[in-house]
Formats: C-alpha cells, structure tokens, sequence
C-alpha cells in the first residue's frame, strides 16, 4: 500500500487565485473548513487555482473541499465496503472495491 498524507486535510483560500490544501498540525480549524491562506502550518497538499473563470472561483473552492475531504471519504468508504461485504456479498461492491485500491496505489 502507498499510503498518503495522513488527514484530516484542510483548505485555505488567498487573493491570488489560490486555494491551498494543507494537513494542519493543530486542531484550530476543523476538516475541510476554510482558514485564511497562510494561517496555519502543516504538510502542503495541493494548490487549487482559478484564472479567467476556468475554473471559476466556486468550482475551485468546490474542488479544494472535495480534495480536502479525500482521506475521510476513503475511510468512510473502506468502512461501508468492510460491513457490507459482510452482510451483503454483492459484486456491487466490486466497483467500490476497484476503487479503493486505485486511491491505494494498488
């Protein structure tokens, strides 16, 4: 397994068309809630920007909170999989299944 950068994650935003996400080193802001650009410390994620409307500014942020989310929603989803496969044996799984291993590296 490759693992990533342990979360929570979070995303601040900037006036230069930026908004950068972060794993922040202390808990002052909640995960993936927006703190004011520069206003923490932690391991940097990714930069998401927006120019001339593609993506537009809300798109970009959107897009920050969904990066933002990634280690929870993995989790959450490997959870559902793990009782699921249990209960309900379905190949529906499958695809969720296929999913996590591509995130995984795997």
């Amino acid at each position: 397994m490759k693992a990533h950068t342990p979360g929570p994650w979070y995303y601040s935003k900037n006036e230069d068309c930026i908004i950068r996400v972060c794993r922040k080193w202390d808990d002052a802001v909640k995960p993936g809630e927006s703190a004011t650009f520069g206003s923490f410390m932690g391991a940097h994620i990714a930069d998401v920007q927006y120019n001339s409307g593609v993506p537009t500014k809300e798109q970009a942020e959107a897009n920050a909170r969904l990066i933002a989310a990634a280690p929870e929603l993995l989790e959450a989803l490997e959870d559902l999989v793990a009782y699921c496969s249990k209960e309900y044996p379905i190949s529906e799984l499958d695809e969720a299944r296929d999913l996590i291993e591509k995130v995984k590296g795997e």
